[in-house]
């Protein structure tokens, strides 16, 4: 849908000048977003954010909300997202193409050449996964702890990010971080739209002080008009009032629009998958890809289950093709949705169809459900994202994904550890990567490519 323009912006730069733009800031990202969408945000944030001031803190803290309570992958979507907002849909559909295409390309080539050639991770290859991931875990740290200055300015909900934190660590399920931000979405709106004003004229009426005197106060704690002393407090972090305003606002209109062209096709596909042939071909690809990526929440790791139940299970492929192309894609830069590349160009290659065109519909088709989503939200979320009660409900959302984001570090410092070498060793990485980022003030890339550099000389200096 064409994009309305916000009259009270400045100019729109020309298409050429805003795809420059896009190219500029997302080609870095092409080849250091190692580590799984919580290293993701991290890198978009301070990419993006920090050094670029395309929305404020808390508009970025909602998007990343908004998109782990969406299906499909959530750093493709912010990323999606925050180009949308900033240059319009062309320059965002051009963004998502840098964002995600050389893990595709990568994986759409090993799935026409993988065949039924088995083999293992080598172990160098698997010293650099982790090198590169432990960088990425000290950047999640050091992003969190940023976001946390702006997101968690009282008690209520510093908790709620405790809360979701500790859940997240201990449990996982599809359906735990939509369920948790809806909690935490509930608890805020009735902590602060009448717990807080009862309780402050109780103890109003009780002290004999002025209500408005103590609503202000409240006001304050709850960060709601000083949150820029949080943010001075920390010497590292960029003022909120410098952000750039958005160039683009989409009508509502345009998002219900996406939104049926959603569900449309959402049924279409459930209708094939039923009634079509269960042999692979194109179409059934398309379908099940599509069902795939409408019905994942959380993304990375979450989706691997499925794809396996979808296509080894039912003899698309050997569950040993399956595991190498798992096994290549945790390597890869990117989101871990390229894999339905590799699954799309083998499951053609064994019923000897074309392996680029099923490698090409199963991209498109577990893509775009998240991203025609996001299109249809972001109307909505422009337009109420002022209004009180909506700041009520997202002051919870937003201190629940902070959660989320602190957890990711931990979950991802499990799948370091888990697959061997020297954690000591990993833990330096982690520390020298948020040091050299936060502190020093390394560009990301550089940082990533340290991290990889520092786990190949693990494997050189105790492997070999």
């Amino acid at each position: 849908m064409p994009a309305a323009l916000d009259s009270s912006t400045t100019k729109t730069p020309p298409l050429l000048e805003r795809l420059k733009e896009i190219l500029v800031t997302y080609a870095r990202f092409s080849y250091v977003t190692f580590g799984g969408p919580s290293a993701h945000v991290a890198i978009l944030y301070n990419e993006i954010i920090v050094k670029r001031h395309w929305v404020s803190k808390e508009q970025f803290a909602e998007l990343v909300s908004i998109s782990q309570a969406l299906p499909g992958p959530a750093s493709a979507k912010i990323a999606y997202s925050l180009a949308l907002i900033r240059s319009g849909l062309l320059c965002a559909i051009f963004a998502f193409m840098i964002w995600s295409i050389l893990g595709a390309t990568v994986m759409t080539v090993v799935g026409v050449l993988i065949g039924s050639v088995k083999g293992e991770i080598p172990l160098w290859a698997l010293r650099l996964e982790q090198g590169l991931s432990a960088a990425a875990i000290g950047l999640v740290v050091l992003a969190a702890f940023h976001m946390s200055a702006v997101l968690t300015t009282d008690k209520l909900t510093k908790m709620l990010a405790l809360l979701s934190g500790s859940i997240t660590v201990l449990y996982s399920a599809p359906w735990l971080l939509p369920t948790i931000m809806v909690a935490g979405a509930i608890t805020s709106f009735v902590f602060d739209g009448y717990l807080t004003p009862f309780f402050t004229k109780w103890k109003a009426k009780k002290s004999n002080i002025d209500t408005s005197t103590l609503l202000e106060a409240s006001d304050i704690e709850r960060g709601h008009t000083s949150q820029a002393s949080a943010i001075d407090d920390d010497p590292t972090a960029d003022n909120d009032d410098e952000y750039l305003e958005s160039t683009f606002v989409y009508s509502k209109r345009s998002g219900l629009v996406y939104f049926t062209v959603f569900m449309v096709l959402l049924i279409a596909a459930i209708v094939h998958r039923v009634f079509g042939p269960s042999s692979p071909d194109y179409g059934t690809l398309a379908s099940t890809f599509y069902v795939v990526g409408s019905i994942i929440f959380g993304g990375g790791h979450v989706v691997v289950p499925l794809l396996k139940t979808y296509t080894a299970d039912v003899g698309w492929m050997t569950d040993q093709q399956f595991l190498v192309g798992l096994a290549i894609i945790q390597s890869l830069p990117g989101p871990n949705f390229n894999f339905a590349c590799f699954l799309g160009a083998v499951a053609m290659s064994n019923v000897n169809k074309n392996p680029i065109v099923g490698a090409m519909i199963s991209f498109v088709a577990i893509y775009f459900p998240g991203l025609v989503l996001k299109n249809a939200i972001i109307p909505f979320w422009q337009m109420l994202r002022e209004r009180p009660s909506v700041k009520m409900i997202f002051r919870g959302v937003n201190s629940c994904a902070l959660g989320f984001i602190f957890s990711a570090a931990w979950l991802l410092w499990l799948q370091v550890t888990a697959t061997g070498g020297n954690n000591s060793y990993h833990a330096v990485i982690v520390a020298t990567a948020a040091v050299l980022s936060g502190y020093i003030g390394l560009p990301v890339p550089i940082v990533i490519i340290l991290g990889g550099i520092m786990g190949v000389l693990e494997y050189v200096v105790s492997d070999i």
